[in-house]
């Protein structure tokens, strides 16, 4: 007789919620960032820094504000303080963090409409709750939301948005690299 083979379950990938940070945080010590001229984070550091802004933005900032320029001062101020204590930043990097910050609250609120909103339109009952691997997101803040993506004014924008999106002829691949990394890596190399 064959013994018998058991599966493995799958698992999913949740979050990126980089906890290592926390530990670097409460010992005391700051990762060291490199800027380019341009003010840009770059390095090997950089990337723990572009997670680390989508962490502290998807956690702290509630998904009913529109647009990044709708959230208080107070919340931006708030993720900026959040990062200087777990990175050594310099004082002109702040608006580099945000402009960080901005994307990464959009892609957030895109990435909820296209996984979770879109696909169950046609459900309601799915979209009663949100995702449980997104435990920080509060219910009124969940349902407000989905109402506003399914509104039709949010169907008109979206329509206008994916009409100018299709002209783009020339993708942005660089992920967390961002271009800032790519042209520090090709003056490294070619030093």
């Amino acid at each position: 007789m064959l013994p018998e083979v058991r599966k493995k379950s799958f698992v999913p990938r949740g979050p990126t919620t980089m906890s290592e940070l926390a530990l670097v945080r409460n010992s005391g010590q700051k990762l060291s960032i490199q800027f380019n001229e341009h003010g840009q984070p770059v390095g090997a550091t950089s990337k723990k820094l572009q997670s680390y802004i989508g962490v502290c933005v998807r956690q702290q900032i509630p998904i009913t504000y529109n647009s990044w320029k709708e959230v208080p001062n107070e919340l931006k101020d708030k993720i900026y303080d959040c990062i200087s204590m777990s990175f050594d930043l310099q004082p002109n990097a702040k608006h580099s963090i945000f402009m960080s910050a901005s994307r990464k609250f959009r892609t957030f609120k895109t990435t909820l409409t296209q996984k979770y909103i879109l696909p169950s339109k046609d459900q309601p009952s799915l979209l009663q709750f949100p995702p449980k691997i997104y435990s920080h997101i509060n219910q009124e803040d969940w349902e407000s939301f989905v109402d506003a993506r399914l509104s039709e004014e949010w169907e008109d924008y979206s329509r206008i948005q994916r009409e100018r999106r299709s002209k783009c002829v020339y993708n942005h691949h660089m992920s967390r690299k961002r271009y800032a990394n790519l042209a520090y890596e090709l003056v490294s190399i070619s030093n």
